[in-house]
């Protein structure tokens, strides 16, 4: 067997020399060329997720020609070429790759390899409201996700958490910004997305107890009925304010006053004048004695 471990082709002689049984006998010459040898091969990842990019690392010597069949109908002519796998089912593929080496003198030879491509799910779902006023704080969730075989893990953004596939809706019970994120995964691939949802904070709704009447000084505590503020500004109309939510007050000299409330909240603020206070002059008594 004749080899050729150089770059370039080599010669051999070959000799044949026959002789009868008188003794006599010829020779005949012929020339052989052994053209360099071709070995095909490549290295490459082995599995991984839809979709699956690839690069392919050749590893043959001896050949100029490449020409690579990837198991999909997808081929290639490139040295080291890049090619993306693509498995929408809900079960693993597996893709046999086959590549020729060839050389400028014809000679080849043929390398095969293969590799699993993972199905990838695909997260989505949907909100609604994706805005709503408070009180109202329930929000309805839809789960859109690609279909397969696959675990869930919600974080609703309120401190709370579900691996449910489809966990309906949930109750913020306070108003604020909160993202929600799923994210869809298997033992092999996964992927997440995020919505964000908004509750708005109510108006404040101002209010306090009814009007009132009594002797000069008259002294009173009102009663805030007042929603959804944080803070509140009382006019007495007498000069005189407060910023306590229930605020204790008296009136010393007679007249009628008209008491305002502001109320500021989050959501804004309101202002109302609920009651009229009527203090009453004291009678001076007086008498003599004779």
């Amino acid at each position: 067997m004749y080899e050729n471990q150089l770059s370039s082709p080599v010669n051999y002689s070959i000799q044949l020399q026959g002789t009868n049984q008188y003794g006599c006998s010829d020779n005949a010459n012929e020339q052989i060329t052994i053209y360099p040898e071709v070995e095909a091969g490549f290295m490459h990842d082995t599995s991984g997720c839809s979709v699956f990019e690839v690069n392919f690392h050749n590893q043959s010597y001896g050949a100029q020609f490449f020409t690579w069949n990837f198991g999909d109908n997808g081929t290639s002519q490139d040295i080291n070429p890049s090619h993306d796998f693509a498995n929408y089912t809900t079960n693993d593929v597996e893709y046999n790759i086959e590549m020729i080496a060839s050389s400028i003198y014809s000679c080849s030879d043929t390398a095969y390899s293969s590799l699993v491509v993972y199905p990838s799910p695909i997260a989505s779902f949907s909100v609604s409201p994706l805005s709503q006023t408070y009180p109202s704080t329930i929000v309805d969730i839809d789960n859109l996700s690609s279909a397969g075989n696959w675990n869930y893990s919600w974080d609703f953004g309120n401190g709370t958490f579900s691996d449910e596939q489809n966990p309906v809706s949930v109750d913020y019970q306070q108003w604020g910004d909160y993202e929600i994120t799923l994210e869809v995964y298997s033992q092999h691939c996964s992927d997440a997305t995020s919505l964000m949802v908004e509750i708005i904070p109510a108006e404040p709704t101002a209010s306090f107890g009814s009007s009132a009447s009594g002797c000069a000084p008259f002294t009173m505590k009102f009663t805030n009925n007042t929603q959804y503020a944080t803070s509140y500004l009382w006019t007495f109309g007498d000069g005189f304010t407060s910023t306590h939510e229930e605020p204790i007050h008296t009136f010393y000299d007679p007249g009628i006053y008209n008491v305002s409330l502001q109320a500021i909240g989050p959501g804004g603020e309101d202002y109302t004048q609920d009651a009229t206070i009527e203090v009453f002059e004291v009678p001076e008594a007086y008498f003599s004695v004779g």
